[in-house]
């Protein structure tokens, strides 16, 4: 059950373009995120909500 929430999780994020992963198709929810990548992840984010 825990997979299939990760993977709808991570189709939603792509489907949005809110994150494209860190190359090559791959995601990698375990790594730490740096100051950048929040930042883009955020804009993103409130690009989708009009802002």
């Amino acid at each position: 059950m825990a997979t299939m929430k990760r993977r709808a999780s991570e189709g939603a994020v792509k489907k949005l373009r809110i994150t494209e992963g860190k190359g090559r198709n791959q995601f990698a929810p375990n790594d730490k995120t740096t100051r950048a990548e929040a930042v883009t992840i955020l804009l993103r984010m409130l690009a989708q909500k009009g802002m």
